[in-house]
């Protein structure tokens, strides 16, 4: 074993051993950013925007199931936008309840992403949400994964239109601001379409039966949202910053490529399934690392067939 595999286990070894303690911290960040993102965005000077309570709110997200933390997350962001609009609060709430129940029928498990993909928008890393789940997920994880695109470009004109909505003699509402302008924006499709194209190539490359497939399927995936959201910015009259939009991709492409190196081209313990063939024969083969068989303990239970408490034949008292 070289230093660079020894490497790789005892680091996976490490997070093993304190699997409960990092989950934990994850769970920590993940509502300390999400709490920290609605209160920047929100921002209205109540109570709901006291530190304190951010920080109780945060430690007690850390120590419940990740469905309960982006729960908590969620409420949080409804009452900020309730204290001024009821109109967007409840629209907000159908669009992540519809996101729910679609997942829940396909049977998605990453059904957290209904909240965090919008907390990733506002922190400009929207993509890296879809790059994750092509690499880790499921195919029916791309569910979540959309409806958390409606909610966060929705949460997205809703902090556009704060005072106007805030306005409630105001001509714009929260329902004709889905219905008419989102719905109807070419920019909200493009940005949709390069969510699912980022999801879907990844997922695709990531499980066919190729060397380096989960590298393949990050660059060619990120390549491709860019390309999307370019052309939309450029055919549509976008005012992104076309640089700024290739920093932010850049840093996807750099979480996608440490995922896959770490999840995949790193892991020395998966086992791989090789085909070949020459004039005669097709080979198809199942590869077993030496050092996953030497890790696993063999259990060997001796079955007599005897009742408890009957002796076996042979056996003297």
């Amino acid at each position: 074993m070289n230093a660079k595999e020894n490497l790789y286990i005892r680091t996976k070894e490490f997070f093993v051993a304190h699997e409960i303690l990092f989950s934990h911290i994850l769970r920590f960040f993940m509502c300390l950013f999400g709490l920290i993102a609605v209160r920047f965005y929100f921002y209205e000077g109540s109570v709901l925007d006291n530190p304190i309570l951010i920080i109780l709110l945060t430690a007690g997200g850390a120590f419940v199931p990740v469905s309960a933390s982006s729960l908590l997350i969620l409420i949080y962001g409804i009452m900020h936008i309730a204290s001024f609009s009821l109109q967007a609060a409840l629209m907000t709430s159908i669009i992540v309840l519809l996101g729910y129940l679609a997942s829940l029928y396909y049977q998605a498990k990453a059904r957290f992403d209904l909240v965090l993909f919008p907390v990733l928008y506002g922190i400009r890393l929207p993509f890296t949400l879809p790059l994750a789940g092509g690499l880790l997920g499921r195919m029916s994880d791309i569910v979540p994964m959309i409806g958390g695109c409606f909610t966060g470009y929705y949460l997205k004109l809703i902090i556009e239109n704060k005072a106007v909505l805030a306005d409630q003699n105001g001509d714009l509402d929260a329902f004709s601001l889905f219905f008419s302008q989102m719905l109807r924006s070419q920019l909200f499709y493009c940005f949709l379409g390069a969510n699912v194209a980022m999801f879907l190539i990844v997922y695709i490359i990531r499980t066919r039966n190729i060397r380096h497939a989960a590298t393949i399927g990050t660059i060619f995936g990120t390549l491709a949202s860019f390309v999307i959201m370019i052309t939309g910015n450029l055919f549509f009259g976008s005012s992104e910053n076309v640089i700024k939009f290739m920093i932010e991709m850049t840093f996807t492409l750099i979480a996608g490529l440490f995922i896959s190196q770490f999840f995949f081209e790193m892991d020395y313990t998966r086992v791989e399934h090789l085909s070949f063939e020459d004039e005669d024969y097709n080979y198809y083969v199942t590869a077993v690392p030496k050092i996953r068989i030497s890790g696993e303990d063999w259990k060997v239970k001796r079955i007599t067939g005897k009742r408890p408490g009957e002796k076996a034949d042979g056996e003297i008292d």
